[in-house]
């Protein structure tokens, strides 16, 4: 069966070792793709070959495994392989900012011989909001397959196991020695803070959405992937589904906590959604002509009205 693989955006400091441990008891290590840069000796021969030396993804399309999982691996960017692997097969873990920037700092003094200071670190080029540029692309947060938390991994391999039918085991990994540690002060926190302001709004985010999800795999009800892209002074824009359901989902918008219309399916195209391989070939957007504009500061929200599961909310600002 042919099938596309699943897409590992490991972001430095996250867990992420851990991760790949888990998938390859399961998969194999010979079904984990690994790019970890054209000059790395675990990054695989398929990467090197079709991506670094003939710059053809759609090469390496045809010669990764179709015939049984398989996933591509490494500190790239989601929107280096995520049209490959389409949004639903896409998964990766967020960590607090100012943990994995100091984590990070760690890191390179043990491992790559930095010697300067946490604030040198902190202010280098590609070292500060780490997470907010590998997952920046041209897919909404929420229509990402899975998004863990490595503060809540076991929970969320739990997660990722009920939603992507997996069997992953929880693995420990890479955990960093204390001995010799350079002490975390007062002074390096409130650094790392204001270092990773952009990181944190996107940590919050996405454990706001962890936790959606959290409530409907207790609640045994499916999780809607969804999210209010754009208000217009006399529109509403977004999308809803539900991962390899074919039906659409019906939403229920408010503005100011008062229903505006009956609920309307999210059955219209968005290209941007149905590049990324989303179910109904990306039949899954909603676009709302409003009879009375929206002023500044007016709060909408969306639903999923079989059941009241939130998927958006937003205030209406003009200047944007």
């Amino acid at each position: 069966m042919d099938r596309p693989p699943y897409f590992f955006v490991h972001i430095p400091k996250t867990a992420g070792t851990s991760f790949r441990l888990s998938v390859e008891e399961q998969f194999g290590s010979e079904n984990l793709i690994y790019d970890y840069g054209s000059g790395s000796n675990i990054t695989n021969r398929l990467i090197l070959e079709n991506v670094y030396e003939k710059e053809d993804l759609y090469a390496l399309k045809g010669a990764l495994p179709s015939d049984r999982p398989v996933m591509v691996a490494g500190h790239v960017s989601l929107y280096k392989y995520a049209a490959l692997s389409g949004a639903d097969r896409v998964i990766s873990f967020l960590r607090r900012p100012e943990d994995q920037i100091i984590s990070h700092f760690r890191h390179h003094r043990r491992h790559h011989g930095f010697t300067g200071t946490f604030e040198e670190f902190a202010s280098r080029r590609g070292m500060a909001e780490i997470q907010s540029r590998v997952l920046q692309a041209p897919l909404p947060l929420e229509a990402i397959g899975f998004l863990g938390l490595t503060e809540r991994y076991s929970e969320s391999i739990a997660l990722l196991n009920q939603t992507l039918g997996l069997n992953l085991r929880v693995l420990e990994k890479n955990v960093s020695p204390t001995d010799g540690e350079t002490a975390i002060t007062p002074e390096m926190r409130e650094i790392a803070i204001r270092a990773t302001r952009v990181d944190r709004n996107l940590y919050d985010r996405v454990a706001g959405l962890f936790e959606r999800r959290l409530r409907q795999f207790d609640a045994g009800r499916p999780y809607v992937h969804g999210a209010i892209l754009r208000l217009l002074p006399r529109a509403i824009i977004g999308f809803a589904y539900r991962m390899n359901d074919t039906d659409p989902v019906f939403v229920r918008l408010t503005v100011n906590g008062r229903e505006i219309t009956d609920p309307i399916p999210a059955a219209s195209h968005r290209p941007d959604l149905a590049g990324f391989g989303v179910t109904r070939a990306g039949f899954v957007g909603y676009h709302i002509h409003l009879e009375r504009p929206l002023s500044p500061g007016d709060v909408v929200e969306a639903f999923a009205a079989e059941d009241e599961q939130p998927i958006g909310k937003q205030a209406f600002d003009p200047e944007k």
